[in-house]
């Protein structure tokens, strides 16, 4: 196994994160999740006594969503390093995760319910099955909303129930039941409840054609909270974290957590089935990108093979580089967040091993790109009719115009920096 330090890891990366070293590792140690032995709370009594800003220390958490297992590392460690006021105020915060991610808990067994009573089946999959299944511990995974999985053709029923039940549609026009939406967003206004009934787990641009019908057929029963859930089987969860966070560029190391966490609680994982499924969906790259790093940063646990196999293939590290760097860059002005969004695109791009598959992320990319033509753009061009298929070429112009010259050079800047395997 390798643990220590990701700088030389995942070498080069900017002088400005090697001065930040003893926080970023300080998180990483943490983020591992309780101290599995007194290898790891030394680990982080050695960094926290290196810690120069306790107050990026807690930034980084923050932003990373991972507060809950930060507290939770310090206190397990007993690090007497950390000034006691903010040792207070994460306490402080970690409690008031935990209190919403009880609130968030009983909102999705109150929506099982309602649901099943319908004769309606549906696999809550993230939230707090998640931290159930891969923590055992509800209060260490920060949880934003409630993800659940139906079958296509339930899907309106259940948005209707929910509807019935005061949950509000949260978006200015109601999606499709297509290839290029996958979700439907609700809100539950009183409890601050979001919601999104998936029908599929990726937009079909993407490339990560996951058929779910099959996923019904092998589900495991997780306890949450008491109650017994049925939730996706091991190697299905291993596959779908891994190209969520490929999908995002894995900007949150929370992510990279929940990998870690299931493969720490997953000793009898399927591993032929996990590599075998990745091969038949052209996902290897996703999967091993994202195992590697959860390996390399987090020191979770793989078989010596499938690491063996996850190294053949050379785009790794200079991806994995990549990543590491993003997770501490800054993005505050409207120029930085556009050049990183054409970034993400290029490096999902760049996921895709083999040209078939790169030509068909480009193929359904620009049909996606054609679904979201908006009003702005047709006001700006006022193409008749008969030429309005043309929006879809002329959109990245306006938006080039919009956000001017120095997004084009963040932009390619940025591609540049993203031009690997």
């Amino acid at each position: 196994m390798i643990v220590g330090n990701p700088i030389q890891l995942l070498s080069p990366v900017s002088d400005r994160l090697a001065q930040r070293r003893a926080e970023i590792e300080l998180l990483f140690a943490c983020a591992r999740g309780p101290a599995q032995d007194n290898v790891q709370a030394a680990w982080i009594q050695e960094w926290a006594g290196q810690v120069k800003d306790w107050g990026y220390v807690r930034q980084l958490a923050r932003r990373h969503q991972v507060v809950p297992l930060l507290f939770c590392g310090l206190s397990a460690a007993d690090v007497g390093q950390v000034p006691p006021d903010m040792l207070a105020d994460l306490r402080d915060e970690a409690r008031d995760h935990a209190q919403h991610n009880l609130l968030l808990t009983g909102q999705m067994l109150q929506i099982l319910r309602l649901l099943d009573a319908h004769g309606i089946k549906a696999i809550p999959y993230k939230g707090p099955v998640l931290a159930a299944r891969a923590y055992h511990d509800l209060a260490l995974r920060q949880i934003g909303d409630l993800d659940l999985l139906l079958k296509p053709d339930e899907v309106a029923r259940a948005r209707d129930l929910l509807i019935a039940e005061g949950y509000q549609p949260w978006e200015t026009n109601e999606p499709h039941l297509n290839g290029y939406k996958h979700h439907f967003n609700l809100v539950h206004a009183p409890t601050e409840t979001y919601v999104e009934l998936h029908w599929a787990v990726a937009q079909a641009h993407f490339s990560f054609p996951l058929d779910t019908r099959p996923l019904w057929d092998r589900l495991e029963t997780v306890e949450v909270a008491g109650q017994r859930v049925q939730s996706l089987a091991t190697e299905d969860w291993l596959l779908i974290l891994c190209a969520h966070g490929a999908k995002h560029m894995w900007s949150h190391l929370k992510w990279l957590a929940d990998v870690s966490a299931l493969l720490r609680s997953s000793p009898q994982i399927d591993w032929d089935r996990v590599l075998t499924q990745a091969a038949a969906l052209q996902s290897e790259r996703m999967l091993g990108l994202g195992l590697w790093l959860a390996h390399s940063l987090l020191a979770a646990p793989l078989p010596p093979d499938v690491l063996r196999r996850v190294l053949l293939d050379p785009a790794l590290r200079p991806l994995a580089t990549l990543i590491y760097e993003r997770l501490f860059d800054e993005h505050d002005d409207v120029l930085a967040v556009t050049a990183e969004r054409w970034q993400q695109l290029y490096f999902q791009f760049r996921l895709q091993r083999r040209p078939e598959a790169r030509l068909h992320y480009l193929r359904h990319f620009l049909l996606y790109w054609g679904t979201n033509v908006n009003d702005r753009d047709r006001a700006f061009w006022h193409l008749p009719g008969r030429l309005a298929f043309l929006y879809v070429v002329l959109r990245p112009l306006r938006l080039a115009g919009r956000y001017g010259l120095g997004s084009l050079r963040q932009l390619l800047a940025s591609v540049g920096r993203t031009r690997v395997g």
